[in-house]
């Protein structure tokens, strides 16, 4: 693909950028949107050119896209009409991604195409920025745990992985017989560790009612809170007993992804959309290496919670497609129920609408109809840097690369989030003065997990129910995490006692297969604008397009 700026690009041609998958991935998406999209070009007469970023890593998608939206150079911008932005970013780029999409709807007709009652609600409503719909849901995410249940099974660890506690169990029989093996994996090096740290506040406690939840009301943390700290206290201690290796801290969203599928980890915190690339994994294609995935583990049985994401398709208001209302029109074909399920078939990609959980397809995913709101849905544009704020510390904690205590570091990523959300330095945040003692008010998120309740292959689970109140400061806290109601398909054994395991292999040999007919885009010189800018240098090789009509 010839890289286009506004001069030379074809106004004709509605050009979207898109974000893969999983790692090997966009030459199959890329060639399965061409084949969806020239069905919609015919019938629209839209040309529709379609870019995908080479990496699923959030991370590192997040970067790559800076020089296209986070820049005043008009030239740039007016490369990719639309863009797949995660739903933590949504209200990120106000100046570029402020579309109405109900003004831009020329036949009226968005509301009723989208069927809103249909939609996971707690994926779709970040879409609403400043009271404009800047943007439709594609798919859907969260939190899972992986375990390598051949290894469970080789040392006759026949109990449940339900708790943390089963977790530490489990390792100190097994690791010190695999050399080659680490305890416990995830993201650590990145954004991830701040879902992953939510996780296990939220596992600390009874899960709650999904209806409890009042998104949108404002909930005092106190980040210092002793269940936090005590929470925290007891992952940084899995640090310093090596149930959590040293080079974690290096470990990013595509290399934790990399060692578990090469079987490095027992236990491994990814994310459901990281199940199809463990079923392809050579590693995992040998039946002696089997795995399972279910709920994440937590402080007793009862306990877990996930944090659920999504991603979307945003209308770039400085884009070189003149007619807006085809950019609508676009957006409405791709994140539609019709190529959502589809998708779902082919890649394994969680769809958005409700309903088609109803009818999943034959291959064994985790699904879930019912979610609470994602961490980022109270925060708006600011949830960037406080998320990097609370990514520092909590790396920085983790594995001691600090001599302040938990609650110290704690009381810190507090008054920083405090500065960020009011502009006030840490002197203004308690009552009558005293920073101590009073909590950031950041909304239902901060501090509590998100509730997921997973539901897989029409088996659901008994859903265990409880609520906790606590008195902080003498105001009533309603503390939340999640209970996953969850089944699965297929073989493995020890894990989770037979209720999610998954057949490996079903989902790879399910696979549709598509003729992949790429071209490599070059990418614009582009300058670094803000601290998040890619250099543009390694840009070239990091994506693909194809272009319909």
């Amino acid at each position: 693909m010839t890289v286009q700026t506004r001069d030379s690009r074809d106004e004709n041609v509605v050009t979207v950028l898109l974000h893969p998958s999983s790692q090997s991935s966009a030459a199959q998406e890329n060639s399965f949107f061409f084949g969806q999209l020239q069905n919609f070009t015919k019938r629209t007469g839209i040309k529709v050119q379609t870019t995908f970023a080479m990496s699923s890593d959030r991370d590192a998608y997040f970067k790559d896209i800076q020089p296209y939206v986070n820049t005043t150079d008009p030239a740039y911008l007016s490369l990719y009409d639309i863009v797949e932005l995660h739903g933590y970013w949504l209200g990120t780029f106000p100046e570029v991604f402020n579309a109405d999409l109900y003004r831009l709807d020329g036949d009226g007709d968005l509301m009723a195409g989208m069927q809103w009652e249909d939609q996971v609600r707690e994926i779709s409503r970040v879409d609403l920025v400043a009271e404009k719909m800047v943007a439709l849901p594609l798919s859907s995410d969260f939190g899972v745990f992986f375990t390598r249940t051949d290894l469970l099974a080789k040392y006759n660890v026949s109990f449940p992985i339900h708790t943390w506690t089963d977790l530490e169990k489990a390792c100190a029989i097994i690791l010190p017989l695999e050399k080659d093996v680490e305890c416990f994996g995830a993201a650590f090096a990145g954004s991830e560790v701040v879902d992953s740290s939510l996780e296990w506040i939220g596992s600390a406690t009874s899960s709650g009612d999904g209806s409890a939840m009042m998104a949108g009301k404002g909930k005092e943390f106190d980040f210092e809170d002793e269940i936090n700290v005590e929470v925290l206290s007891r992952f940084v201690n899995y640090t310093k007993t090596s149930l959590i290796q040293p080079q974690a801290a290096t470990y990013t969203e595509s290399t934790a992804l990399t060692h578990w599928r090469q079987g490095h980890f027992l236990f491994y915190r990814g994310r459901a959309s990281q199940i199809l690339e463990t079923t392809t994994s050579p590693f995992f294609l040998n039946l002696n290496h089997t795995w399972t995935v279910g709920p994440l583990p937590g402080f007793k049985e009862s306990y877990t919670a996930s944090v659920a994401t999504g991603w979307h398709l945003a209308v770039n208001m400085k884009g070189g497609y003149r007619n807006k209302t085809h950019l609508c029109e676009v957006v409405e074909f791709l994140t539609g129920k019709d190529v959502q399920r589809s998708r779902w078939e082919a890649f394994g990609v969680l769809p958005t609408w409700k309903s088609l959980y109803q009818n999943p397809p034959r291959h064994a995913i985790p699904t879930f109809p019912n979610i609470l709101t994602q961490p980022s849905y109270c925060m708006g544009p600011k949830w960037i840097p406080v998320s990097l704020a609370m990514q520092t510390t909590l790396t920085d904690m983790l594995f001691g690369n600090s001599s302040l205590s938990v609650a110290e570091q704690l009381h810190n990523v507090k008054a920083k989030v405090y500065l960020l959300l009011t502009g006030k330095q840490g002197a203004d945040m308690g009552v009558d003065g005293e920073a101590g003692k009073m909590g950031v008010i950041v909304g239902t998120v901060i501090g509590t997990a998100i509730v997921v309740t997973i539901v897989t292959m029409g088996l659901v689970a008994v859903r265990r129910k409880a609520r906790r109140r606590r008195m902080v400061n003498g105001r009533k806290r309603r503390t939340l995490s999640a209970s996953a109601s969850y089944t699965g398909a297929g073989s493995g054994s020890g894990g989770d006692g037979g209720n999610t395991s998954i057949v490996v292999g079903t989902l790879g040999s399910s696979l549709k297969e598509y003729d992949v007919a790429t071209t490599t885009a070059s990418s614009p010189n582009a300058t670094k604008t803000g601290t998040e800018a890619s250099d543009s240098s390694s840009l070239p090789s990091r994506f693909l397009g194809i272009q319909t009509g």
